[in-house]
């Protein structure tokens, strides 16, 4: 399965790489960048260079300034990965100001199973146990690891709860 992320059809390749039907999902569009969120990474880029190197800002980076629009839209997907139960877990990006990650799975037909926004990154779902990334409360990434009944579906609904 490949997306390029911002698309909500997966392409669907088999092992020997021959394109099969694509897999149609219910996941949203990506939408365009904003001219104001591109302003704010310019000027997150310019006063980061600035501190770290202003020299190389001024010879190399002031290029950024004559950025005007984004050469891509805001990304829906950001991982892939399929489960043990034969499903697809869909991973969204995530941002730096929510440490919840929405999370889509997804029946091997496309058809939405559960969609969840959990505090977990890097997701993955074995036979047994529900595995990711968790950041405690002084910002060390611990490693979280659930044991679940082999129903991933209701494995997700229980870690949206928490």
């Amino acid at each position: 399965i490949w997306t390029d992320g911002s698309s909500p059809k997966f392409l669907v390749f088999d092992p020997n790489g021959h394109e099969l039907s694509p897999l149609l999902t219910p996941l949203p569009e990506s939408t365009p960048v904003t001219a104001d969120e591109l302003s704010a990474w310019r000027d997150g880029r310019r006063d980061m260079m600035m501190n770290y190197d202003p020299v190389w800002w001024q010879k190399f980076g002031r290029v950024v300034e004559d950025y005007r629009e984004s050469l891509h839209p805001h990304p829906v997907v950001s991982g892939l990965s399929y489960t043990a139960g034969g499903h697809v877990l869909v991973a969204g990006p995530g941002s730096a100001d929510d440490a919840r990650i929405h999370y889509w799975l997804l029946h091997e037909s496309g058809e939405l199973m559960i969609d969840a926004n959990l505090p977990v990154r890097r997701l993955r779902l074995t036979e047994h146990f529900a595995m990711g990334l968790l950041s405690d409360e002084e910002g060390a990434t611990v490693v979280y690891v659930v044991r679940h009944a082999g129903d991933e579906q209701k494995a997700l609904a229980q870690l949206a709860e928490q």
